[in-house]
């Protein structure tokens, strides 16, 4: 907690520990008392406060062994609709539900996540505000940023702290040539889906990636996966080569991109399923802790929600 803040914070109860001594030994175990205690602070302060108060939980957790991302995690990427009935918040807008295919007033949560096989939190995040339309109230009206630039700058967040990931997760929607190329010259290695219209050259041959899944011919069986797939080696117009895997579960079927310099298509698959953690994530935040139950009107007041909801 900044040691300039005008509120006044008291002992947190059962705790001979200060919020502001919380913060400075990285101690990460929040109870309900200290949650509602840095509450009261958060919601009196600035939307800086809760960006500050949730850079110095991150910066305490990569210095101790225990909570630290390592080289062996994964860095996944992926965005949530914060559904709202009204139209008075700050950056509420109209969009698109996939799951209820319809319109819907919300906010547009974009959201950094951290997984490894023994530990998995959330990193940073940013709300979306859409380009030509004004968040309200008129106090809270900030320049809208695109949501792949966002997502760039929460990437470059992680590296800046010194995480290295084994590499980058997200869906088909983040997919695009731009972003592609960004994540390349970070250094950074991807795994992501592939939309079934998006075009590849596979041997030469322009192929549309729908027609590559319907290639019954090249499937095998992994008893691993439980699925059948095959890779190919394809060149993505305006990116360069990549590593193609085709998958099919039960009457599901997804193409997988990578830039990783490996054709073990069990080893991608594999890691491509770890992005179902954030969907998991999502879900026990909205459910368990509310993380889009709350009635508050300004960017400040929301920004403290969200990262209350984190720190929970």
């Amino acid at each position: 907690i900044p040691s300039d803040a005008k509120y006044q914070m008291k002992k947190l109860p059962g705790s001979t520990l200060s919020p502001k001594d919380f913060m400075e030994n990285g101690i990460i175990q929040f109870t309900r008392a200290s949650i509602i205690t840095c509450k009261a602070y958060l919601f009196t302060a600035t939307k800086e406060a809760s960006f500050d108060l949730w850079n110095r939980v991150i910066g305490k957790m990569q210095q101790s062994a225990k909570t630290r991302c390592i080289s062996s995690g994964v860095l996944i990427l992926d965005d949530t609709i914060l559904e709202k009935t009204g139209n008075q918040m700050a950056g509420v807008r109209k969009l698109f539900d996939h799951a209820k295919k319809t319109f819907v007033n919300g906010l547009s949560l974009v959201q950094l996540f951290y997984v490894d096989s023994q530990k998995r939190y959330p990193l940073w995040y940013a709300l979306h505000s859409n380009r030509g339309r004004k968040p309200k109230p008129t106090k809270d009206r900030t320049v809208p940023i695109g949501k792949y630039k966002i997502a760039l700058r929460l990437i470059r967040q992680a590296i800046e702290c010194g995480i290295r990931p084994k590499a980058v997760l997200f869906d088909a929607w983040y997919a695009s040539v731009r972003f592609l190329k960004s994540l390349h010259k970070m250094g950074l290695s991807f795994v992501s889906r592939l939309a079934s219209s998006r075009y590849l050259l596979v041997n030469g041959i322009r192929i549309k990636a729908a027609d590559l899944l319907k290639q019954k011919h090249r499937y095998r069986y992994y008893k691993s996966l439980k699925a059948k797939a095959f890779a190919v080696s394809a060149i993505l117009p305006h990116f360069g080569e990549v590593t193609v895997v085709c998958v099919k579960y039960r009457n599901k079927s997804a193409v997988i991109i990578t830039n990783l310099n490996t054709y073990d298509l069990v080893y991608i698959v594999s890691l491509y399923r770890q992005r179902w953690a954030i969907e998991v994530y999502f879900r026990e935040a909205k459910q368990v802790f509310g993380l889009d139950k709350f009635q508050n009107r300004s960017a400040s007041s929301i920004q403290a929600h969200l990262a209350l909801t984190a720190l929970a």
